[in-house]
């Protein structure tokens, strides 16, 4: 690397280093041995793999998707002692893996696939509580192109998802692993409050079964 150049390359800080994996995704070194204890489905069609930087932070970051043949940046994984380095160029970066959810592919009481409304990175719980998103009702045009919701209702205020699927998804997580942030990803919707009344009760429950 080049002198003066260090400060300026992604690996130079966390935040640098995490736009640069979540922009281009990483490429393997090598085929994984156990390909499904390291990566999982983040929606119906991207597989994804967490990382832990030097930094303790966490990344979650494409992988095998076609467009991750063409990042510059490689891993390189020891799957044993669950790390791995990543290089770009002459840059190198040390990063532990974090292990792929297990629960995301139970199912609930009604049937639902818990991977379908639920996504755990790390530490971080998100739950898709909306049977779809208002986006879909409107001109395709306007509807986002990278979204991936499973099944996707065309409804301008698409139904809550059953109380009880959530409550089971946050249970399997918290079996699996600590849990310090539950995110509800809303989705879109036309209400002045952009839907956030429809989901106090659900907060609330959800804040019973968290203690």
């Amino acid at each position: 690397m080049k002198e003066g150049a260090e400060s300026a390359h992604p690996f130079a800080n966390p935040g640098r280093t995490k736009l640069a994996l979540t922009s281009f995704g990483v490429r393997l070194a090598h085929p994984l041995r156990t390909p499904s204890r390291w990566i999982s489905m983040a929606n119906a069609v991207e597989t994804v793999i967490d990382l832990r930087l030097p930094s303790g932070h966490w990344c979650t970051v494409p992988v095998g998707m076609p467009f991750c043949a063409q990042s510059p940046i490689a891993l390189r994984i020891d799957e044993e002692d669950a790390c791995g380095e990543l290089v770009w160029g002459e840059a190198r970066l040390p990063v532990r893996l974090v292990p792929a959810p297990r629960f995301a592919a139970r199912r609930t009481r009604s049937g639902a696939r818990m991977g379908s409304f639920a996504a755990l990175h790390d530490r971080l719980l998100v739950l898709h509580p909306f049977l779809g998103c208002g986006f879909f009702a409107r001109e395709r045009r306007l509807a986002c192109q990278f979204c991936a919701y499973d099944s996707p209702l065309n409804a301008a205020e698409p139904p809550l998802r059953p109380a009880l699927d959530l409550v089971e998804a946050l249970h399997a997580a918290l079996a699996e692993r600590e849990v310090d942030t539950v995110l509800l990803y809303a989705g879109f919707s036309p209400e002045p409050d952009r839907g956030l009344g429809r989901l106090a009760p659900i907060v609330a429950l959800l804040r019973r079964h968290l203690g």
